[in-house]
């Protein structure tokens, strides 16, 4: 079976690996822009990694992805994975404590997770939250570098027999035999199956192939790197204000809250600076042990974002072509187990070991 993966991101690059280690035979061939695209996800991700996510299946995900991370000494290498505290703070009031996750975390990752009140989370992280909060706190956890983690599968897809073309696909369409044509400015491509692992270029790649874009959208994703003093948190996300983080390097500390922007066309991005005047204004309050010295620069992506919010294989109105992405900058944490379960779909298998 011939496959294309349209996009290099850290989500089609596992793809294809996961593909090739489970199916050797198959012809795997990923298409690479030339060069970085504006806007692009995997080089702005700030990576964090961890084992809790408020939806089960997305918990499942990252879980399987961080225990494999964990596991496999020459992933954790390429990847460049540090291990720290996770910090994941919750409104008690409107969000019981949450059973099923803390026991996937305990399945895949044992003894890492506990839950915490905001006593004990001022306490020993120096984050302060309301007294009807609490956090899931682990210890298994951390940070990668997406962007390395990439180049190392690619060099590796190419090793067990895959090919690297640069093109920027312009459209895709049906094929006489029931395949795929994936139209190039410079040819046209045929294959028996194609998937669309181009982020936030998915949803007008499918407009101009006049096909439904499955209810994608773009989202903006924005963070700041700062210079700080000071007590650093863990990584953290806390949803009471929407404040997330984690350290960088020595003295450094990635901030960021939730962007509000949607549907920008990427080549247009500019960095909020009310977005980032409404991080630094949680951090203030939040973060009282921390103080930040100076910004270093801004980080300003987009990618797609579905509603459910995962990373996942779906199909679309034409046979044979699948979407990749809808993770909506979450692909760092779950783009492994993702990949394998999306390879064994493809392959018409279960995912492989």
């Amino acid at each position: 079976m011939r496959i294309c993966v349209v996009g290099t991101g850290i989500a089609g690059t596992l793809l294809a690996w996961h593909l090739l280690r489970a199916d050797p035979k198959s012809e795997v061939e990923l298409l690479a822009a030339p060069g970085e695209l504006p806007g692009e996800a995997t080089a702005a991700s700030g990576g964090l990694v961890r084992g809790y996510e408020p939806d089960p299946a997305a918990c499942r995900l990252a879980c399987e992805s961080l225990a494999e991370l964990r596991s496999d000494p020459r992933l954790a290498r390429w990847a460049e994975y540090r291990e720290g505290p996770s910090v994941y703070a919750h409104d008690g009031r409107q969000t019981p404590q949450p059973a099923e996750q803390l026991a996937l975390i305990d399945k895949f990752l044992t003894g890492s997770a506990e839950l915490a009140d905001a006593a004990a989370l001022e306490r020993e992280h120096g984050i302060v939250v309301p007294e009807h909060a609490y956090a899931i706190v682990e210890r298994a956890a951390g940070h990668i570098r997406p962007a390395r983690l990439r180049e190392a599968v690619i060099r590796d897809v190419l090793d067990r027999g895959g090919t690297l073309v640069t093109g920027l696909a312009h459209r895709v369409l049906p094929s006489s035999d029931g395949g795929v044509v994936v139209d190039c400015p410079d040819a046209e491509r045929r294959f028996d199956v194609v998937v669309l692992a181009t982020g936030w270029r998915t949803g007008a790649l499918l407009h101009r192939s006049r096909l439904p874009a499955e209810g994608l959208r773009v989202k903006l994703v924005q963070y700041d790197l700062y210079t700080v003093s000071g007590r650093r948190p863990p990584a953290f996300v806390d949803e009471t204000c929407g404040l997330y983080g984690r350290p960088d390097g020595t003295d450094g500390m990635l901030l960021g809250v939730p962007s509000e922007s949607w549907d920008e066309e990427a080549e247009r991005l500019r960095i909020s600076t009310a977005q980032r005047a409404r991080a630094e204004e949680h951090a203030a309050t939040r973060l009282p042990g921390l103080g930040l010295v100076a910004h270093r620069r801004g980080v300003v992506a987009a990618d797609a974002y579905c509603a459910s919010g995962l990373l996942g294989l779906r199909p679309t109105a034409l046979p044979s072509l699948f979407t990749f992405t809808g993770g909506s900058g979450g692909a760092a944490k779950s783009a492994l187990a993702a990949g394998r379960r999306a390879a064994g779909e493809l392959l018409g298998g279960p995912p492989h070991d």
